[in-house]
């Protein structure tokens, strides 16, 4: 069953292969690793704010920090894997796809 779904031995010729550039590896688990930790640290202050429009301001920002670091750590990924195949990113896509 498992033949179906992942390819075992050698690779078929016609198979693209490529590789990772490491520095954009390293780069993509920082940015995903301040996006949590200021997610996490803001959602932890919710309980220390003064006002409900201050709890909720902490929230929505931790929200937006969060969504924001795990999207640019997946962009990253994608960025750092390289297939020597001629790809481009539309800006205006790119940008709709982080709102």
């Amino acid at each position: 069953m498992l033949e179906q779904i992942f390819i075992t031995g050698a690779l078929p010729s016609h198979i693209v292969q490529g590789e990772y550039s490491l520095l954009l590896v390293a780069i993509s688990y920082v940015v995903a690793s301040l996006g949590a930790f200021t997610g996490l640290t803001l959602a932890g202050r919710i309980v220390s704010a003064g006002t409900l429009r201050e709890k909720r301001i902490r929230h929505w920002a931790g929200a937006i920090a969060l969504g924001n670091g795990i999207w640019s750590m997946h962009f990253l990924g994608m960025l750092a894997y390289d297939t020597n195949m001629a790809h481009r990113y539309d800006p205006w896509l790119t940008i709709f796809s982080c709102v």
